[in-house]
């Protein structure tokens, strides 16, 4: 779950040490809703979240990623057996990237147009992102979604903010010999 939360943070947030607190959170149990282990939310949208590392059911915990709307329909390839479950959404696809279940939804939220919703056991977003057709592409489009969440205000959750969890996630980030580099197009930067 870390390690998926650090490659949240180092792919499709700007600037995340110089911003973290004020236009990017992430709040971790029990400060979060629903059963979710963390919440990541950039300026007042939710970029990312993970169900609680136990469920009753049993069941390993689920990374969802939130995108703009069509951002993996490109990616979509045969399907897998069993959901998720994902109850009362509009499913796009059930997907199978190499050796990795996924399932993009279409959901919608108050405050943007409807959006992709990327869901896959934890520990394998950076593995679906790169099995994709267009991983530079898809993780640019959710990096344009943050900044411009964060252009448009600073987080409603700073209050909320674990700097624990974010220093957790920052050491697995330095920890690594280099940045993620995707293929056919290398380091991601934006400029706030």
């Amino acid at each position: 779950m870390i390690d998926d939360l650090a490659t949240i943070i180092e792919l499709f947030i700007p600037a995340p040490q110089q911003t973290e607190g004020r236009f990017w959170s992430v709040t971790d149990w029990p400060d979060t809703g629903g059963g979710r282990g963390f919440t990541v939310n950039v300026g007042g949208v939710e970029l990312a979240y993970c169900s609680r590392p136990e469920n009753d059911a049993g069941t390993p915990p689920t990374m969802y990623v939130n995108a703009p709307a069509g951002t993996f329909a490109a990616d979509i390839r045969g399907s897998f057996a069993g959901r998720l479950g994902l109850k009362r959404t509009r499913l796009v696809a059930e997907t199978r990237y190499p050796g990795r279940p996924a399932i993009v939804d279409l959901v919608s939220y108050k405050s943007l147009d409807e959006i992709n919703r990327l869901c896959t056991p934890a520990g394998t977003v950076l593995d679906v992102l790169l099995s994709t057709d267009t991983p530079q592409q898809s993780a640019e489009s959710v990096r344009a979604m943050s900044l411009a969440a964060m252009r448009q205000r600073a987080t409603p959750w700073a209050g909320s903010h674990s700097a624990a969890l974010a220093t957790m996630a920052f050491r697995i980030i330095a920890a690594r010999e280099s940045p993620i580099q995707l293929p056919e197009y290398g380091e991601l930067t934006a400029n706030l």
